[in-house]
């Protein structure tokens, strides 16, 4: 009798089941709108029939159902088909997702500078049942984290949060990993809330003290362009020395070779006017030397007197010599010129044998 009852029951908790099931997936599961600091939803009611003594909740996946049992109890409800004690039950749906919220706070350094600092920070509730249990849970939550970064701001000098005149600041990771190390020493807030990111936004440094170090930036930095500028300026001045210098070398190696060109060149023009001056002179001595041998020869006492003959074959040996052939047709080779008597320096040879003939001619 007893095995007969149990099989009636169950099959009859088969059947319900299948029909709280099927009825279950044709609704849509219902997303709540949870506001900006809202994890917890409003309270909805669910019944449970002592027929049926089951519920089936079409949960949405980025949420939680918690429940309040009529003996007041939490009871996590989950997606789908759920045994539960006949009564009515207060559904309160959990978000799941991670949560941003965006933290600002301005407080005192250590040095006693007025800074601002803003995190974004990225949370999610990993344990609804602590959410229940905990009166607004968001924003106890913002309120330990805005307690953190002023913490951390007191604790820490002007220079190290903003930056010093050389652009150093602190590590954006030191503030992420002091803000979580702070909230995993709170123990129900850790279990209640995970933090999944915190991110340094912005930084703010007191205004006049921003003001006077970028006063001291600027100035520092024109002196630094007016130092390179006069440096600059140096160089070039000294390269333009240089090239000023080497440009006078230039120009006074060059008017010395241009003058010793030009000497030169004089010197070869007055010696080529007194090259053709003396072939002139000699020309001309030697024409009339040839007009005094065609005289003699025209002499009727020529050939017969010794004197004339020989008066002329010194004068052709002499014109021979000066014109670089001998008597005989061949080519006289060049001697190197002797120094000539000192009596005979202001007379030449050829003059003295022509003016020999011409008064040899007159006598005849």
């Amino acid at each position: 009798m007893t095995s007969l009852w149990r099989d009636i029951i169950n099959f009859w908790r088969g059947l319900v089941r299948r029909w709280l099931e099927s009825r279950g997936r044709r609704r849509s599961a219902l997303r709540y709108a949870f506001g900006e600091n809202e994890v917890v939803s409003t309270a909805f009611l669910m019944y449970v029939s002592p027929l049926f003594r089951a519920y089936y909740l079409n949960l949405h996946p980025s949420q939680y159902a918690v429940a309040i049992a009529p003996d007041g109890q939490f009871i996590t409800v989950h997606g789908g088909y759920n045994e539960l004690p006949p009564g009515r039950y207060l559904v309160y749906y959990i978000d799941r997702q991670n949560r941003v919220c965006v933290i600002q706070i301005s407080e005192t350094t250590l040095d006693g500078a007025q800074v601002s600092l803003e995190l974004v920070i990225t949370f999610r509730v990993i344990d609804p049942i602590r959410a229940m249990e905990t009166q607004q849970p968001a924003d106890t939550f913002f309120v330990f984290i805005q307690s953190d970064l002023k913490e951390f701001i007191r604790t820490h000098k002007y220079d190290d949060l903003v930056g010093d005149n050389a652009g150093h600041a602190v590590d954006h990771g030191l503030v992420s990993r002091y803000i979580r190390d702070q909230h995993l020493g709170r123990e129900e807030m850790a279990r209640l809330f995970r933090i999944a990111e915190v991110v340094v936004e912005g930084r703010t440094g007191d205004p006049k003290l921003t003001e006077i170090r970028e006063n001291f930036q600027v100035q520092k930095w024109q002196n630094i362009t007016q130092t390179e500028l006069q440096k600059q300026n140096q160089e070039l001045a000294e390269k333009n020395a240089a090239q000023d210098a080497e440009i006078k070398r230039i120009k006074a190696q060059s008017q010395a070779a241009e003058q010793q060109i030009l000497q030169k060149m004089e010197s070869q023009r007055i010696e080529l006017e007194q090259e053709r001056a003396a072939q002139q002179l000699q020309q001309q001595r030697v024409m009339h030397a040839m007009d005094a041998i065609t005289q003699a020869l025209a002499n009727p006492a020529y050939p017969y007197d010794p004197r004339g003959v020989e008066i002329i074959k010194e004068m052709l040996g002499e014109i021979g010599s000066r014109s670089g052939t001998r008597r005989d047709g061949a080519v006289k080779r060049e001697q190197p010129q002797q120094p000539q008597p000192a009596q005979a320096a202001n007379t030449d040879r050829l003059d003295v044998l022509t003016n020999m003939l011409l008064n040899w001619s007159e006598r005849k």
